[in-house]
Order: structure tokens, then C-alpha cells, then sequence
């Protein structure tokens, strides 16, 4: 498979063949898009780019009451970054967690200190503003209760998931 900058995407990771394939798709979105008459091709290679990513979400965890990512976490990000640089028509949604425990203003503050720092690290790696959105749900989103301490580490999380950008034919 050759992707938008022409190369070949073999024996590479299953993300890395994802962006690959998005790329593929994305340079045919753009030469439909530029013809006239192309606009039922651009919405149809769109969609399909939109079933394809609404299947991933990258799940970040953090520590008990901290929003700094781990060493190994922001590498993995970074390379995500890499990845999704190019792919302008992919926009990027963070949605920040912590778990049950602390209080509602305490964990909302966390929660968006948790997606700052992730939309940092794709802002760092040159992906523009405009294709990011960042929330912090705080623990309206916790899945696990007060008193589930093994459920704790699940809850203080933030998901990152992704869409194609609407086509205008």
C-alpha cells in the first residue's frame, strides 16, 4: 500500500499501517475534492475514513492525583503525533477523567490539567490547534464507585479518539 507521501507501509505496526492507510485515502479525498464533480467520491472515501478511526480510541492513564504524563506514555503519544501530523483531515478529541475520590472542583481542575497535557504533546509535535478539542469530564465520568479501590487506576484516564473533518463538495 503506498501512503500520501508515496512510500510503501509493509511490515510495519498496526497504527503505523492505520496512518498509512488513512494517508491513502486522504490523497484520493484530496484529488476527488479538487474535481468538480467529485463530490460523491470525496464523501464516500470521507466515510470511510470516518468508520476506520471512530474504531480507535488511545487510552492515557495517570497517577493518583497527578496530570504529568509518564516517560514512555508521552513516547507513545509523540509517535501517534508523528503519525497524525499529516493526516490533516483526522481531528484529534481528548477527553480527561479522574477517578471518584476528591472533591468536584478539585477534580474538574485535574481532569483539565490531564487533557492540556496531552493536547500538549500533539500541539508540540505540529498538529494545529484547530484539529484538537479537549475536555475535562472529572469523575462524572468514572465508571468505578467510591469504595472500588482495584477500579481506581481505570477511572484516572484520558481517552483520545478521532474523526474526519466534514467534506464540503
Amino acid at each position: 500500500m503506498v501512503n500520501a507521501n508515496h512510500t510503501l507501509c509493509l511490515g510495519e505496526t498496526r497504527l503505523e499501517q492505520l496512518a498509512c492507510d488513512l494517508g491513502s485515502r486522504q490523497a484520493a479525498l484530496e484529488r476527488f475534492s479538487e474535481i468538480g464533480n467529485g463530490g460523491y467520491q470525496a464523501r464516500a472515501i470521507a466515510e470511510s475514513m470516518r468508520e476506520i478511526v471512530k474504531t480507535v480510541k488511545v487510552a492515557v492513564p495517570f497517577r493518583t492525583g497527578s496530570h504529568a504524563l509518564e516517560g514512555h506514555l508521552k513516547r507513545e503519544l509523540i509517535r501517534l503525533a508523528d503519525l497524525l501530523r499529516d493526516l490533516s483531515v483526522v481531528s484529534i478529541d481528548i477527553e480527561a477523567h479522574t477517578d471518584v475520590r476528591g472533591g468536584r472542583r478539585f477534580n474538574r481542575k485535574l481532569a483539565f490539567e490531564r487533557a492540556r497535557a496531552v493536547r500538549h504533546v500533539f500541539l508540540g509535535r505540529g498538529i494545529p490547534l484547530r484539529r484538537i478539542t479537549a475536555r475535562a469530564v472529572g469523575a462524572e465520568g468514572a465508571v468505578y464507585s467510591h469504595g472500588d479501590r482495584g477500579g481506581y487506576p481505570f477511572d484516572r484516564r484520558a481517552i483520545v479518539s478521532f474523526d474526519i473533518e466534514e467534506i464540503k463538495s
